[in-house]
């Protein structure tokens, strides 16, 4: 039985670690993106912003209120103390994820190029966007400048392409 509730505590002391880690990481990189994004749109004032985010977060919000339901259960069952902090843990990483859909499912788009994450890309380097069919649809920027490929998702992938398309008809026309 010792046995069992030192892997226990061993358990609990990693997604308390881990937990911590990533809303650090996650709060620091919002935090770069909402500085940058307000840089963006001082130096663009005419700019469009694309927000898919709303189903995403919805999602990850609904899976934290479960989790905490499921956290104030097992307080009232007499479970094992090492589980309800593993299940505030979780809960409290999908509302991190919630934040960081936040972040990956906006886009601003400028004449000249869009701003993604927390970078501002120019529609003439970017060279190319590859789109992962599967269970996970998913879509690649390459960037033409050291071939970077930057994940994306799948919609905002093709909302960024459309505006490339767009783009270079106009450059044609002038």
């Amino acid at each position: 039985m010792e046995g069992n509730s030192i892997i226990s505590i061993i358990v609990t002391i990693l997604f308390i670690g881990i937990s911590l880690f990533t809303i650090y990481e996650i709060a620091r990189r919002y935090q770069r993106y909402q500085k940058t994004l307000q840089e963006f749109q001082s130096a663009h004032s005419n700019h469009e912003d694309i927000d898919l985010s709303l189903w995403p977060m919805v999602g990850m919000i609904v899976l934290a209120v479960l989790i905490f339901i499921v956290c104030g259960v097992t307080l009232t069952t007499g479970i094992e103390a090492s589980y309800t902090v593993i299940y505030v843990c979780l809960g409290i990483l999908f509302l991190a994820l919630a934040v960081d859909n936040r972040i990956r499912y906006r886009c601003s788009f400028a004449k000249d190029g869009f701003f993604y994450e927390d970078t501002f890309y120019r529609f003439k380097a970017l060279r190319d966007i590859q789109f992962k069919e599967g269970l996970f649809k998913k879509s690649y920027l390459v960037i033409s400048a050291g071939s970077q490929e930057i994940p994306c998702t799948y919609k905002i992938g093709k909302i960024i392409q459309e505006k490339q398309t767009q783009w270079k008809k106009e450059k044609k026309r002038k």
